[in-house]
């Protein structure tokens, strides 16, 4: 085992947005100056998409792809997220790739490691049930926009 050489920060970030599929649809776009802001009423002009919770994510297929062979880390993922959030839920994924894609071992990981996974729509269903709810006005800046 390699010793680390000292504190490591592994980052990783993802993003939910109706401007393209993939990372290279979604560079693309912000590199033509696209944007997924748009005003009530305007995306039937524009051909913008409104925005709208992300449903369907099975973390245990999730798990199944991504954890092949590591029974024990996908059992731990679906006890620690299974019953969370959805954004919860996909960033505790994102964190868990982020630190697989660093090809850290779990001896590296052991001691004095801390996992923090932050996000602007981690409490999404407080959104629905208040953002998505508001009286979207003509003329009124969309509050559900993403990115």
């Amino acid at each position: 085992m390699r010793a680390l050489p000292g504190p490591v920060a592994v980052t990783a970030a993802a993003v939910l947005t109706p401007l393209a599929d993939d990372l290279d649809g979604f560079t693309a776009a912000l590199l033509a100056g696209r944007s997924a802001v748009t005003l009530h009423g305007e995306e039937e002009d524009t051909g913008a998409l409104p925005a709208a919770a992300l449903d369907g994510f099975d973390l245990a297929s999730w798990a199944a792809r991504h954890l092949a062979g590591d029974e024990v880390t996908a059992a731990r993922l679906r006890k620690v997220a299974g019953r969370a959030a959805l954004p919860a839920r996909t960033a505790a994924c994102v964190a868990l790739r982020a630190v697989r894609d660093a090809h850290l071992t779990e001896e590296q990981l052991a001691d004095g490691t801390a996992l923090i996974v932050a996000g602007s729509n981690l409490a999404l269903a407080h959104q629905a049930a208040t953002v998505l709810g508001h009286d979207r006005a003509p003329g009124r800046l969309r509050a559900s926009y993403a990115l």
